[in-house]
């Protein structure tokens, strides 16, 4: 499921699993230089593979909950 720029997600469950950098931009409505520097100081948890992030989308939650690492 895409999510357009500013959705509000009402469902969570309707998200897949994993998710990317643009979708976690909407989520948090925030830009790409601060989802990157969240990704990249570990603050949000993923994996990068190749230029891809893969970001859990219950690592945003937690990261949400102030429950973030660093």
């Amino acid at each position: 499921m895409a999510v357009k720029r500013w959705t509000v997600v009402k469902d969570w469950d309707e998200l897949p699993q994993v998710i990317g950098v643009k979708e976690l931009m909407q989520l948090l409505r925030i830009g790409e230089t601060t989802a990157l520097k969240y990704l990249n100081e570990g603050k949000i948890p993923a994996v990068k593979a190749g230029k891809t992030w893969m970001i859990d989308k219950d690592a945003v939650k937690a990261f949400l909950k102030g429950e973030h690492a660093a």
